[in-house]
């Protein structure tokens, strides 16, 4: 083990400590539970946890080809994942951003309602456009307007 090894420990240490209560649940006890069990000191399970992590996204990163948003989400996970290692401190803040959601849900981008899709069309931009300034896909444009469209059509009869 190096000095950088030390230090990595240190961090991951301190961050499991503070957080694991908020957001898994998990106390003392059941984190010295899991090493009696393992048979692996705090270090190699801590280590073996972040290198199962980073697996998992290039593993999903690489198979969520046609899942669209949900590759990108991935893709950062993995990327502050990396950055939160690099680190000697985290704060509380920067760990709720870094949060990962559970399965390969993706999120509604509430900004891009079809009422904001059929505005930007109505000022002429294009599905490329629109998507480019709301932060969606062209095809999700393109479904937004035609679903305002039935909307409107069914106001009308």
């Amino acid at each position: 083990m190096n000095k950088n090894d030390i230090y990595e420990v240190n961090y991951i240490s301190i961050v499991i400590k503070e957080n694991v209560n908020s957001y898994f649940f998990m106390t003392d006890e059941q984190l010295q539970e899991i090493y009696k069990r393992t048979k692996l000191d705090g270090y190699e399970l801590v280590k073996a946890s972040l290198q199962v992590l980073l697996m998992m996204a290039d593993y999903y990163s690489r198979q969520s080809v046609k899942m669209g948003k949900a590759e990108s989400e991935l893709k950062a996970a993995k990327e502050e994942l990396n950055v939160l290692r690099s680190k000697n401190a985290v704060s509380l803040n920067e760990l709720r951003k870094c949060k990962m959601k559970k399965g390969g849900k993706t999120s509604y981008n509430h900004g891009a309602s079809k009422q904001l899709v059929d505005y930007y069309a109505k000022k002429g931009m294009t599905n490329k456009e629109i998507a480019k300034e709301l932060g969606i896909s062209e095809s999700t444009v393109w479904r937004r307007k035609k679903e305002y469209e039935k909307e409107l059509y069914k106001n009308f009869k």
